[in-house]
């Protein structure tokens, strides 16, 4: 039985639909006095049978974007529960905005489709210069009148050919006995084009303090919000790439899109031995039975302060050398483990990472803090090298340092950024 569309006109008369035994899709019209019932609506749609999918729609000329963000939650629950959700009325960039990169690829996965929209229609469209890379692009409707002077797309970019991009795509990597696998995962990233996920490698300079876990050569794969239908290409690509096969084959087993938030894959070499390291990103909802499925026995903390996020692991000459375990934490939070005031950050959520060996026995832990250029000078005390990285960086780039404590001593430090800067005195 094929499912109709549905205006919403009262309450009263959606519980009646909501009664019958006709599968409808609800078309809801934000901006009536019935947004602020808009919880009591989502949960009514997500107890009927009959409702098969709500549609929201909005007049792009009489609502500002950035006002939007309420319908996250909405959304978000009705999708929880096996529904289907539209987002008529305006461009790709704003659902994207408000929902964030996994619940976005969720979205897009089970979007209802807007009716293709005539573009060849008088009515302009105000796209501005940040649009002109836009993924979305050709099929636009467009940011209308009234939010194209302040409104800041969150668009998915195709991104342009620019000198940096050209030099990194030629330069080789400082390791050469990995770069032909560093080559492998460029050429995967630059060869695929998605709605939903984004590919990156990402590389590290290295301060070492004597630690074993320390590698100054390697590079990072990372792939966000998988779309479920890349899921086999994606996996296949990761099995032919990688050493031990048995991680990526695991991995894959155990994703779903209600599961998998980011993958990732790192190779490091030390004195011509190879370290192959596997993660797996998770939902909140799953994450604690992942341990369990990748043969961690640790009892995860119990504070708010520290949400599981996944795992990763570390494997030399096929062993399982190490685990980690990923939590986002406050600033408030990692600050304590600091001697210098890093309060200055300008990101307010940052990383806790508990390094277990094979046996999963806590043996050191790590703060990975967000930053950006500008926040350089804070970080200072903590890197030896900080006047070659302020020449280095990118001002525009944003970043990752890691800082591990192993005995009560900072053992190594990381810095992770998506420039390839060649190895230095």
């Amino acid at each position: 039985m094929l499912s109709k569309f549905e205006h919403f006109t009262s309450f009263s008369s959606f519980e009646l639909l909501c009664n019958s035994i006709k599968p409808f899709f609800l078309v809801y019209p934000i901006g009536s006095s019935n947004d602020k019932h808009l919880k009591k609506l989502a949960n009514q749609c997500v107890a009927s049978n009959s409702v098969h999918g709500v549609v929201f729609t909005i007049d792009k000329e009489n609502h500002d974007y950035d006002q939007l963000f309420y319908l996250k939650t909405i959304i978000e629950k009705i999708m929880i529960n096996g529904k289907n959700v539209g987002l008529w009325g305006v461009p790709n960039c704003v659902p994207r905005k408000i929902l964030g990169g996994y619940i976005y690829m969720k979205f897009r996965y089970w979007e209802i489709a807007e009716p293709t929209v005539n573009l060849r229609s008088n009515k302009k469209r105000y796209l501005i210069e940040a649009c002109e890379n836009c993924f979305d692009n050709s099929n636009c409707i467009g940011l209308g009148r009234r939010n194209s002077n302040n409104y800041k797309p969150a668009a998915k970019t195709r991104a342009p050919m620019t000198a940096l991009n050209i030099e990194q795509g030629r330069a080789n990597f400082d390791c050469s006995s990995l770069e032909k696998n560093h080559q492998a995962f460029m050429k995967h990233c630059r060869s695929i084009e998605s709605a939903c996920t984004y590919r990156r490698v990402y590389y590290t300079t290295n301060i070492d303090y004597h630690s074993k876990h320390s590698y100054p050569n390697r590079f990072i794969y990372q792939c966000d919000y998988l779309a479920p239908e890349e899921y086999n290409l994606e996996f296949s690509f990761l099995t032919n790439q990688a050493i031990n096969k048995h991680w990526p084959s695991l991995f894959e087993s155990i994703s779903s899109i209600d599961r998998t938030k980011q993958i990732a894959y790192s190779l490091a070499e030390k004195h011509g031995e190879i370290r192959e390291s596997f993660y797996l990103f998770v939902t909140e909802q799953y994450g604690f039975d992942l341990l369990q499925e990748i043969g961690i026995a640790y009892d995860l903390p119990k504070t708010p302060d520290m949400r599981f996020m996944g795992a990763g692991i570390d494997v030399v000459r096929g062993d399982v050398e190490c685990y980690k375990l990923y939590f986002r934490a406050p600033k408030n939070f990692v600050i304590n483990y600091f001697e210098h005031d890093i309060n200055g950050l300008s990101q307010n959520s940052h990383y806790v990472v508990l390094r277990l060996d094979s046996n999963s026995t806590l043996i050191s832990f790590k703060i990975e803090l967000l930053f950006s250029y500008k926040d350089l000078p804070v970080l200072e005390p903590l890197l030896p090298n900080y006047k070659y990285l302020r020449e280095k960086l990118d001002p525009t780039g944003l970043y990752n340092v890691a800082v591990e404590f192993e005995n009560d001593c900072i053992s190594k430090v990381n810095i992770y950024h998506q420039q390839m800067l060649h190895t230095h005195s």
